[in-house]
């Protein structure tokens, strides 16, 4: 073919693309996907580029221009983006960006990149290069179509991906409100202050404060009976202090435990169920628990990060709250497989997902044998899950194995565990093991 007079690279380029002026290449570029599966709003940094195969068959010795185009409707193939000389542009999509370089063939290329996969991006793809011969021709080589599609997800990948993004959104939204709430604590706790600090000003109703405690003090030691030798009592001061951290725990029909400075947040979770849940006779839980087809588990939840102590030793489960457990506990969850609509949510849970179904987190240790007694507050009665087949013995307290039943969405359903770190239990219906704590009464 005869050489023809030298044309600017946008006139050669328009030529090209009409078949005219112009040597056709063997097609030494090609189109690239990264990653190779996509899933349409769940992959995130998709790359599509246009590069060199890397074969000496192409005719191009120097690259003045690069697009990628992509296939409309009525069949036409419109510019997504280009690079000519060091100029980049993106066209017709306003979430992608791009990068690239001409020059030699070995290292040109165009890259277009999206941070989230969206349908806008399926289709057919093609990548157009102009370049130059060794004899001076302008060459153009196109690449074969490319085609981006979705992996086909099916319903229930996408309600999963969508569930997670609630959960993310759920668990921040809890955690502001929780922030809230504590600011309001603390403001509280400045008036109580200010009011302790007038009291310890006036010295004559402090001396008549310390001697009241004086004998509430020698009364205590009067009246308090021998140690039983079935129980080992408490005796150290800290044993009335809850342990570091955000927790939570099991509300009983006594309401939230004592033994901390700071108010408990509490909330409900009602499951819409198949209408067969159960619960012991002897239970203590806080009521009502089964309302017709609805069974509600009931959470005191808090925020204990001025404890100075840290949680004991032992085999035990409790709820998990702010993304993290305590030191010694590690994480793990239940799923509920609630019937689809109707269940609801309350006040402030652990942290979960509690939507079309109830994903609850919970936090377990097995560090110390059961049998061997820990200590926590024992002033008002309270609950733990009970964690590799026995209640953990704790000082001062009587322990009363209990349970719950809740009738999920029918046999062989979603009910699941994500390890084994999670309460005794079973699934399909779930059951969840109990441990219900009181204070050791001893006969006078």
């Amino acid at each position: 073919m005869t050489s023809l007079p030298p044309v600017s690279t946008m006139t050669a380029f328009t030529l090209c693309l009409l078949g005219l002026v112009c040597i056709t290449s063997i097609q030494a570029f090609h189109l690239e996907l990264k990653p190779e599966n996509i899933e349409i709003f769940y992959t995130e940094d998709v790359e599509l580029e246009c590069n060199s195969k890397g074969e000496d068959s192409s005719d191009i010795v120097q690259v003045t221009r690069i697009r990628i185009a992509k296939e409309a409707e009525d069949g036409t193939w419109k510019n997504l983006g280009k690079v000519i000389e060091k100029n980049i542009k993106i066209l017709s999509d306003p979430d992608a960006s791009g990068s690239g370089e001409i020059g030699d063939p070995s290292t040109a290329h165009l890259k277009i990149k999206w941070k989230l996969a969206t349908e806008e991006m399926t289709g057919n793809y093609r990548c157009d290069v102009v370049g130059v011969n060794q004899h001076g021709d302008f060459v153009f080589d196109n690449s074969e179509p490319f085609k981006i599609h979705d992996s086909e997800q099916s319903i229930t990948d996408v309600l999963e991906v969508l569930d997670k993004q609630r959960e993310r959104a759920q668990e921040r939204f809890d955690a502001i409100k929780l922030q809230l709430l504590e600011v309001s604590q603390r403001k509280a706790k400045i008036e109580t202050q200010k009011i302790e600090r007038h009291f310890t000003d006036n010295d004559a109703r402090f001396d008549k404060i310390e001697s009241k405690l004086d004998e509430l003090i020698a009364l205590y030691k009067v009246e308090q009976p021998p140690p039983c030798p079935l129980v080992e009592m408490v005796s150290d001061f800290d044993a009335d202090i809850w342990p570091y951290g955000f927790f939570g725990l099991l509300m009983p029909r006594a309401g939230c435990p004592a033994g901390t400075d700071h108010d408990w947040f509490t909330g409900t979770r009602q499951h819409l169920t198949n209408g067969e849940s159960q619960i012991p006779s002897s239970t203590h839980l806080s009521t009502p628990i089964i309302s017709g087809k609805f069974f509600n588990q009931r959470f005191c939840v808090i925020n204990n990060t001025h404890s100075e102590r840290a949680w004991p030793k032992g085999s035990y489960c409790i709820n998990r709250k702010l993304g993290y457990c305590p030191g010694g506990f590690e994480p793990g969850f239940m799923r509920f497989d609630d019937k689809h609509s109707g269940s609801a949510r309350s006040g402030v849970l652990p942290d979960g997902y509690y939507s079309t179904y109830t994903r609850i987190y919970y936090c377990c240790r097995h560090d110390a044998p059961p049998s061997s007694p820990m200590v926590l507050p024992t002033s008002k009665p309270f609950y733990l899950y009970r964690y590799l087949g026995q209640c953990q013995k704790i000082r001062g307290m009587v322990v009363k194995e209990e349970w719950f039943l809740v009738d999920t969405a029918g046999d062989d359903n979603g009910d699941s565990y994500n390890s084994k770190i999670h309460p005794d239990g079973d699934l399909n219906p779930v059951k969840v093991e109990l441990c219900y704590y009181e204070k050791y009464e001893r006969d006078v």
